[in-house]
C-alpha cells in the first residue's frame, strides 16, 4: 500500500478584493486536482480555505510516490517506419522517445493501418521532488479578474504575493516564486498577531491561525459573523435585515468579523426604507437593524476587520452615513416638489436604443401591450385598471433625483413617491413589481396587474430587439434578452397564464409603428 501525506500550501498576500477571493477558492481545488492527475499522484480530498490576505490549499492524504509508467503507445506508420526494409528516422526517433531499441517496437494493426508501437516505462519519483515546480505552477495559474506586478520582477497576481508557506506531512517543501521562498511559517491578522506562526502540518493549521485573530475557514468565518451581527442587533434593540449579498461581501473583506454598531439621525427616517438601507447597502456594506414593531431603526451594523478602538471606527462610520443620507434626503425632497405623472415626459429624453426609441416610446408600448395581454387573459376590471394606470406610471422614476444617484432602487422609489403622492397601492406595487424577477433566484410579480407590466416590458424588448437584428452571441446580450425571455416564461408559470405566446408577439411586434426593422 502506497504511503500518503497531507499537503499543505498557503498563499500570503496583500488584501484581495471580495470578488477576488471567492474566484479564487472556487478555482484552487480544481487547479490542484487538474495538475495531480497529470502527475499521476491519487488524494483525498481536497478543499480551499483562506481570507483577503491568504489563499490555502489542504490535500488530504496525497500519495508520497509516483507508481511506476507502464503503458502502450502507438508510433508511426510502418510504411512511414521502413524503408527498403530499414528504419528510417521516423522510427528511429520514436524507439528514442520511449527509450528502447527497435528491436523492441512492435507492428499492430489499426482501422487506419499498420503502426508500429512499443512500451513506455518510467519510474515513479517520490511526491517531494514533484511538488515545489507543480505549486509555484499553481499560483500563477489561479484567475483573477485583474492580476498586477510588482516591484522589478515578472509574477503576476491579484495582489502583491508577500510568503509561501508549504509543508508535505511535516515536512517543508521548498517551493520558490521568485524571489519568495516557502517557509514553514503563517503570519497572524495584520494588526491583532503580526508576528509570524510556526506550521507544523495541516492538523494544527486553522487553530494555529485562530490563536492568532485568523479565521481561515470560510464557512467558520461566516457563522461567527452571522452569530456576531444577531448578537448586536439584539443589543441595539431590533432584530437582523438578514442579506446575504452583504454576508458573501463581508466574508471576504474580514480575517476576524467584528461587529460595531452605528446610528444616524431619525430624521433620515423620512427616507423610504430602501434608500436607507441601499445607502448602507451598496455604498458601505452596513447590515439594517428592525424594531421589534417591524420599523426601521436609526441604527445599523458594520463588519470590521478589528474592533480595538470601535468608538472611533462608529464616529467615522457615522459621518459617512450622516453625508449619504444627506445626499439622499435631499434628492428625496427636491422630487417629491412634482408629481410622478409630470415627469413622464422627460423619458423622451432617454434613448433606450436607436431604432427604437425613447423610453417614453417603450413605456407607451408597454401601456398599449399591457391593455392587449389583459384582454387576451380576460383578467377583471380591477386588475386592467391596475396594469393600466401602473403601466403609465412605471419608468417615470427613472428621471427622479433619487434613482440618478441609485439606479438600483427603480421601481423602488417610484413606488414609494407614488404612495406618497396619492396612488392607490395597488397600482403603485406595479411600478416596483414589473421589474421583477430581477435575477435568478428574485420572486417574479405578486400580483397579477403586476405580471401583466412585467410580460408587456419584456415581450416588448424580446420582439424589439429581434426585430431590428439585436439577436444575443455568446460573448454578448447588452439589452438582456436571455433574461428577459427567462423572465417571462417565469411570470407565467408562476402564475399559471396561459397565454399564446405567439398572438402576444405579433400584437408587440404590431405596435412597432415607425420603427425600421430588420423584418420588414
Amino acid at each position: 500500500m502506497t504511503d500518503t501525506r497531507d499537503l499543505l500550501f498557503e498563499i500570503g498576500c496583500e488584501e484581495l478584493p471580495a470578488s477576488f477571493v471567492a474566484g479564487a477558492l472556487d478555482a484552487l481545488p480544481r487547479l490542484a486536482s487538474e495538475r495531480l492527475e497529470t502527475l499521476r499522484l491519487e488524494h483525498g480530498a481536497i478543499r480551499a480555505l483562506g481570507t483577503p490576505r491568504r489563499l490555502t490549499l489542504i490535500v488530504e492524504g496525497l500519495q508520497t510516490e509516483q507508481p511506476n509508467l507502464e503503458e502502450k503507445v502507438q508510433g508511426p506508420p510502418v510504411k512511414a517506419a521502413f524503408k527498403d526494409g530499414k528504419p528510417t528516422k521516423a522510427a528511429e526517433a520514436f524507439a528514442k522517445k520511449l527509450g528502447c531499441n527497435l528491436d523492441d517496437l512492435e507492428r499492430v494493426e489499426t482501422p487506419k493501418g499498420e503502426y508500429l508501437a512499443g512500451v513506455r516505462r518510467e519510474q515513479g519519483r517520490p511526491a517531494e521532488e514533484l511538488l515545489p515546480e507543480t505549486l509555484a505552477e499553481l499560483v500563477t495559474a489561479i484567475p483573477f479578474r485583474k492580476s498586477m506586478r510588482w516591484g522589478d520582477g515578472e509574477i503576476t497576481f491579484g495582489r502583491p504575493l508577500r510568503w509561501l508557506a508549504a509543508l508535505f506531512g511535516d515536512q517543508p517543501v521548498p517551493v520558490q516564486l521568485g524571489d519568495l521562498k516557502a517557509a514553514p511559517k503563517s503570519y497572524g491578522h495584520r494588526f491583532l498577531h503580526p508576528d509570524p506562526i510556526a506550521l507544523d502540518g495541516v492538523g494544527g493549521y486553522v487553530d494555529a491561525l485562530k490563536s492568532a485573530h485568523v479565521v481561515v475557514d470560510p464557512a467558520e468565518r461566516q457563522k461567527v459573523m452571522v452569530e456576531r451581527l444577531h448578537a448586536a442587533a439584539k443589543e441595539a434593540g431590533g432584530v437582523l435585515i438578514e442579506d446575504d449579498f452583504l454576508v458573501g461581501e463581508n466574508l471576504s473583506l474580514v480575517e476576524d468579523p467584528q461587529v460595531v454598531c452605528g446610528s444616524f439621525d431619525e430624521a433620515f427616517l423620512e427616507l423610504p426604507e430602501e434608500v436607507i438601507l441601499e445607502v448602507a447597502r451598496g455604498h458601505q456594506r452596513y447590515f439594517g437593524v428592525r424594531g421589534e414593531d417591524g420599523r426601521l431603526l436609526p441604527k445599523y451594523l458594520a463588519v470590521v476587520n478589528t474592533a480595538e478602538h470601535p468608538d472611533k471606527i462608529q464616529l467615522g462610520n457615522d459621518r459617512v452615513m450622516r453625508a449619504r443620507l444627506a445626499d439622499a434626503q435631499f434628492f428625496h425632497r427636491e422630487d417629491l416638489k412634482r408629481p410622478l405623472i409630470e415627469r413622464r415626459k422627460e423619458l423622451d429624453g432617454i434613448v433606450f436604443q436607436n431604432r427604437l426609441g425613447s423610453v417614453l416610446d417603450k413605456a407607451v408600448r408597454i401601456e398599449a401591450l399591457a391593455e392587449q395581454l389583459g384582454e387576451q387573459l380576460s383578467v377583471s376590471e380591477d386588475v386592467q385598471r391596475a396594469a393600466q394606470q401602473g403601466a403609465h406610471l412605471c419608468k417615470c422614476d427613472l428621471v427622479t433625483w433619487m434613482v440618478g444617484e441609485f439606479p438600483e432602487l427603480q421601481g423602488e422609489v417610484g413606488r414609494a413617491y407614488a404612495k406618497v403622492q396619492g396612488v392607490q397601492d395597488d397600482v403603485a406595487d406595479v411600478i416596483r413589481d414589473h421589474y421583477r424577477p430581477k435575477g435568478a433566484r428574485d420572486e417574479t410579480a405578486p400580483s397579477e396587474a403586476g405580471a401583466l407590466v412585467a410580460l408587456a416590458d419584456r415581450i416588448d424588448t424580446l420582439v424589439g430587439c429581434f426585430a431590428i437584428g439585436l439577436s444575443p452571441t455568446g460573448g454578448a446580450d447588452p439589452y438582456g434578452l436571455r433574461r428577459a425571455c427567462i423572465g417571462t416564461l417565469r411570470t407565467l408559470l408562476d402564475r399559471g397564464l396561459d397565454l399564446t405566446l405567439s398572438e402576444a408577439f405579433a400584437k408587440s411586434f404590431a405596435g412597432l409603428s415607425g420603427v425600421k426593422l430588420d423584418l420588414d
